[in-house]
């Protein structure tokens, strides 16, 4: 029990991070069927595999960024005095998790 409670935010960030890539998964094969259904010609496997494979990244990007790493809530507790604006781009210059928004 001591492990789990030392550790208990790594390891709900794990499982967070194992249900987004079967999510992930989940998207690319149902990109890759709908497009192979769509895209009939000689070659139309290969776009299906480009397009959902771009579905895939761009979903597991946002899905990891909003739900494993939670970036957003963590900058806000973090810096709470950082906005978007250019006098937050000056007063927060030297600040380590300043994303340049």
């Amino acid at each position: 029990m001591k492990f789990y409670d030392r550790h208990k935010d790594r390891i709900r960030e794990i499982i967070r991070y194992v249900i987004v890539g079967v999510a992930t998964t989940v998207v690319s094969i149902g990109v890759y069927w709908l497009c192979n259904k769509i895209f009939t010609f000689r070659y139309g496997y290969a776009v299906s595999n480009a397009v959902s494979w771009i579905a895939a990244v761009t979903f597991a990007f946002f899905a990891n960024r909003k739900i494993v790493f939670r970036f957003l809530q963590d900058c806000q507790k973090q810096c709470p005095g950082m906005t978007r604006g250019s006098d937050s781009r000056r007063k927060n210059a030297a600040h380590p998790l300043r994303i340049g928004v």
